[in-house]
């Protein structure tokens, strides 16, 4: 794909109207081109062969489709860049999570007031697109993830910021379910990611790890050992409990908050903790003033190994602000495939 050349698009989707839509909504634009489309398995991995698209759409409903280990064996076998569309709020994040986990880039969520041919839901599927389109295709499924370990050993009593967006949730599905139980530290994953997801992300590595992981509830505190996913949905801060120990209270996001989610988080954490990051995949740059201060507050900053990245930008704005920052060390895995795990319903998970 030259710099120059629409991006093609491969679309699988199981809803007739949404394919014409797709279809007209491309041929309005000059960056994307839709080169074929199919309403079922059957078809994905013959037309990925013959007309070798720079992405590929899944629907998470497709029929006959095998499940995201039939996703990631496409994904390792053509080099294919994939974006999964679900609808949000109709129990597909653990779908969308395992598909993470397989090698698909990033997921596209239709809200349940819009509908498939909606212009919005459209317009944020080209958005994802685009973006897909943009991660080299060496860069699918790799076979590196950062060694945690030693830092943990080396900073025991700490919490651990583990920051990220697009690309994150794989790298943290192959490394955590690796780490010893007992480690020294809490590690607390924010992630710049809707809070289905992120509810998902935390009871499917739940069932992975051999230590705790839970979605922060109100009261929680960090714990050594453990691991916990910062609700999307939520300003999540750091604050004495009636005891005077910190404990995690949530606030529900508001449009137009003066600090940044993401930089209020970590201002409260360093208030109250020794706290060190670790970036890994992201293309957003939220959370740099709060970096910032976790540095000046002597905490230690660190990037996943490049290797182990779909997207650089958020490390890599870093490294140029921040100085001190550090690449960790490589482990080289073979990538964990969710071949035939099943994955107990969150609302049952809660019960």
């Amino acid at each position: 794909m030259s710099p120059a050349s629409p991006i093609r698009l491969l679309a699988a989707h199981a809803v007739p109207s949404f394919l014409d839509a797709l279809s007209r909504a491309a041929a309005a634009r000059s960056d994307i081109e839709l080169v074929g489309a199919c309403r079922d398995w059957a078809h994905v991995t013959k037309m990925v062969r013959e007309l070798r698209p720079d992405v590929l759409t899944l629907d998470a409903a497709l029929p006959g489709m095998g499940g995201p280990a039939a996703v990631g064996e496409l994904i390792s076998a053509e080099r294919q860049r994939v974006v999964v569309a679900a609808t949000d709020g109709c129990g597909f994040a653990s779908d969308v999570v395992a598909c993470l986990e397989a090698g698909v880039v990033d997921f596209a969520f239709r809200r349940p007031e819009h509908s498939w041919t909606s212009p919005v839901f459209l317009a944020a599927l080209f958005h994802r697109v685009r973006t897909a389109a943009s991660v080299a295709t060496e860069s699918l499924s790799p076979c590196t993830v950062p060694d945690l370990m030693p830092l943990l050993k080396a900073h025991p009593g700490a919490v651990w910021g583990m920051l990220g967006d697009i690309g994150a949730p794989g790298t943290l599905l192959q490394v955590l379910p690796r780490l010893e139980p007992g480690f020294p530290g809490c590690l607390c994953i924010a992630l710049s990611l809707p809070g289905a997801i992120t509810r998902a992300l935390a009871h499917y590595l739940d069932a992975r790890c051999d230590y705790p992981v839970r979605e922060v509830r109100p009261g929680d505190a960090p714990q050594p050992g453990t691991a916990v996913v910062l609700p999307g949905n939520y300003r999540v801060l750091l604050k004495p409990a009636y005891d005077g120990s910190p404990s995690f209270i949530l606030e529900p996001r508001r449009p137009g908050d003066a600090v940044p989610v993401l930089d209020a988080a970590l201002l409260s954490f360093i208030r109250h903790v020794p706290t060190h990051l670790v970036a890994l995949s992201g293309c957003e740059t939220e959370g740099m003033a709060g970096v910032q201060a976790v540095a000046e507050s002597g905490g230690c900053v660190y990037t996943a190994p490049r290797e182990s990245m779909l997207f650089t930008q958020f490390a890599d704005g870093l490294r140029s602000r921040i100085a001190g920052t550090r690449e960790i060390a490589p482990l080289v895995v073979c990538p964990v495939m969710p071949a035939t795990r099943e994955i107990v319903p969150i609302a049952l998970a809660r019960s």
